[in-house]
């Protein structure tokens, strides 16, 4: 997952506990933060904000939001930068980062699709007896356990937990809607094309191949994928290949980054690093560098 970036200024201050959840699609993170500017980019990615202390000025396209500790901050799609007024004071809070990847694969599930984007959203009121109470204490528990929780079984379990508690969220304060209208023939595409992708991901597929696989045009295959998944044939098998990378990477130590990325289709070794860190927040070789630590 793409992570944040700290300004360039000498006196600020950006600490964090924790990482990521499970598959490494969710992170829960504890921070710590002064005289300084955050710049969230358009990644992908959703975020809860959650100050615990101290104030947080978000500024979201021409508006700017004031996040104290009674609030929290959904951060939707989009670029935003939160600011940590000049001076001593000192901010605490956490965050729960949530791939929208991972949320499309959730709702679909349940037979359903997002109506547009995720809405930023604020959130007053925010606290343990809040809307938000029971994904603040599931992120606290994260964050102080993660080296339980990175992965494994009971990483997984945590990821589920946090990932339908954010989602339950989202649609509790508006600023996730879905809708049925997924028709049989769509979905009945997609799963065909997802099935096919998963099984020869290594190989070099184009979109046109996975159609003819198919059974059906590519204009039809992008159709399904669009209605169905809320991304492309490309986009997907992408993320495919990204996360057979990463478990490849977390696996088998032994291995270095080169070949891991041609067992798993990837020949652009830049675009992969790029592509790698957006989706879990750091490059292929700081995974491969963990690995080989355990």
């Amino acid at each position: 997952m793409e992570s944040l970036r700290l300004s360039d200024r000498e006196d600020g201050y950006f600490g964090v506990d924790g990482g990521p959840v499970g598959s490494g699609n969710i992170s829960a993170s504890k921070i710590v933060a002064s005289n300084c500017l955050l710049k969230l980019p358009e990644s992908g990615v959703i975020r809860y904000e959650k100050a615990t202390f101290g104030d947080v000025g978000a500024d979201i396209a021409d508006d700017c939001v004031e996040i104290t500790s009674t609030d929290a901050l959904i951060v939707g799609d989009c670029g935003v930068e939160l600011k940590v007024r000049p001076g001593k004071q000192v901010v605490r809070g956490f965050a729960t980062t949530l791939t929208l990847d991972l949320l499309d694969a959730y709702i679909r599930q349940g037979r359903l699709r997002r109506t547009g984007a995720i809405r930023t959203t604020a959130i007053r009121n925010s606290g343990p007896h809040g809307v938000d109470g029971e994904l603040i204490s599931l992120t606290t528990h994260a964050v102080d356990h993660i080296d339980s929780f990175g992965n494994g079984r009971s990483g997984l379990l945590m990821e589920a937990l946090l990932l339908e508690t954010f989602v339950n969220l989202l649609i509790a304060i508006g600023a996730l809607e879905l809708r049925n209208g997924i028709t049989t023939a769509a979905a009945s595409v997609a799963r065909r094309a997802q099935d096919y992708i998963h099984e020869f991901y290594a190989d070099p597929l184009t979109v046109t191949d996975i159609a003819q696989a198919t059974g059906v045009g590519v204009r039809q295959l992008q159709l399904s994928f669009k209605q169905c998944l809320a991304t492309t044939p490309r986009e997907y098998l992408c993320g495919v290949r990204l996360d057979a990378a990463r478990q490849m990477l977390l696996n088998h130590p032994a291995l270095n980054v080169t070949e891991v990325a041609g067992e798993c289709g990837i020949s652009h070794m830049g675009r992969f690093a790029k592509e790698y860190r957006r989706r879990f927040g750091e490059v292929p070789s700081e995974t491969l560098m963990r690995s080989r630590a355990h």
